[in-house]
């Protein structure tokens, strides 16, 4: 960055863990890295990964909600108040929020003149619910701020774009595409293990919470059908979340649960993307798909659905083969073609690897947000 490299303070909910708040930690120290003098807010108190940006370099400060929600006047009301005594005391040139309450919250607070970015992370269905009147009010209070603050907007995938540009009716030129990214330190090529292993045992694995938009129910309804063809095949949930005991049910229902293991959250997945031979995500809709990107680096073959977000990542029929959504027939059907023929696994593996080096590396994700920085700081992002 030039002389010019601004200040930037980045709101965020909370450091808990999740894909949101790692990819936060992966992403300020590289802005810092890069000259720009970055810090964090944190509308909520606490957090494990506070420590570990601390650790990193970033001063992070907490607002100590207790609730993140709208609908609680007595927790953000007063949480706006201290939020904009901080940001005029900070001298920030730029204020970058992430996440639905500290958007709200920034666009309330943040000192008029100084630029607002808001990093969008994922279509919210909320935005299209217009027959509840709470979806409805959500999306008013969120375009009316947006709207009335000039919010320059960062998406993270081109289907998220396109979704923010229709419901928030910005200005084109507010808007922008920066890929989430991984660090491909942490996935070295000497590290990784040749695919496919034990061809007769086979291992699905899928990453995620578990929630409806995630879609396990549907890889446990193609199991069976897996099962079929290779009896010794086992599939790994890493995660948790309310449906997990629904999905434990199911798993029952199907006569699979031996071969099915509910892992939990764990707190390094990459070992687990190492024991596997493919990796599935047959989500309902994504924001970008940070999980496949990172079976795609541990060179893993991939079944994933055709939807918003998620099917920017792999490439049908070059780094796995994407399905249409809810069908467990397609995502079984799919991942036979793969089973069955090793030497298509291990191409469409070296590919998914090399898709992310080319376009899903951190150090391009944080090359293009210092990038947009100066662009600000220089008046090119009007």
């Amino acid at each position: 960055m030039k002389a010019s490299s601004p200040k930037v303070v980045c709101v965020l909910e909370c450091l808990a863990y999740g894909g949101l708040e790692w990819h936060a930690v992966e992403l300020l120290p590289r802005l810092k890295a890069r000259g720009i003098d970055v810090e964090a807010v944190v509308i909520l108190g606490g957090g494990p990964l506070i420590k570990v940006l601390a650790e990193r370099g970033i001063r992070v400060i907490s607002l100590g909600l207790s609730v993140a929600t709208i609908y609680r006047l007595d927790q953000w009301v007063p949480a706006a108040w201290r939020l904009r005594r901080y940001l005029q005391a900070s001298s920030a040139n730029i204020i970058h929020s992430q996440h639905y309450m500290p958007d709200v919250l920034t666009r309330l607070a943040a000192p008029r003149g100084t630029p607002i970015v808001s990093t969008v992370h994922q279509w919210e269905p909320w935005w299209d619910n217009g027959r509840r009147l709470r979806s409805r009010l959500r999306t008013r209070l969120d375009v009316t701020l947006a709207r009335w603050r000039d919010v320059r907007v960062i998406a993270v995938s081109q289907d998220t774009a396109n979704a923010v540009s229709r419901t928030f009716r910005l200005r084109p030129e507010r808007l922008q595409v920066i890929y989430n990214g991984i660090d491909l330190n942490r996935f070295p090529l000497d590290q990784l293990p040749s695919l496919p292993r034990d061809a007769s045992a086979p291992v699905m694995i899928q990453v995620g919470s578990m929630h409806h938009r995630k879609g396990q129910s549907v890889s446990i309804g193609a199991f069976p059908l897996v099962l079929k063809e290779f009896p010794n095949a086992s599939l790994l949930f890493v995660g948790d979340g309310p449906l997990r005991g629904d999905l434990e049910a199911q798993a029952r229902a199907l006569g699979v649960q031996n071969k099915v293991r509910f892992l939990g959250k764990v707190k390094d997945v990459i070992p687990w993307l190492h024991a596997s031979d493919l990796f599935w995500m047959p989500s309902r809709f994504e924001g970008f798909g940070l999980a496949c990107a990172e079976a795609m680096a541990c060179r893993l073959p991939t079944v994933t659905t055709n939807v918003i977000g998620l099917r920017e990542v792999p490439v049908d029929g070059v780094t796995g083969f994407v399905v249409p959504a809810d069908s467990p027939e397609a995502l079984a059907a799919a991942s036979l073609r793969i089973l069955k023929d090793p030497a298509l696994a291990t191409r469409m593996g070296l590919a998914g690897r090399q898709r992310v080096v080319e376009k899903f590396s951190i150090e391009r994700t944080a090359d293009e947000y210092a990038r947009a920085y100066e662009d600000i700081v220089q008046g090119r992002w009007k």
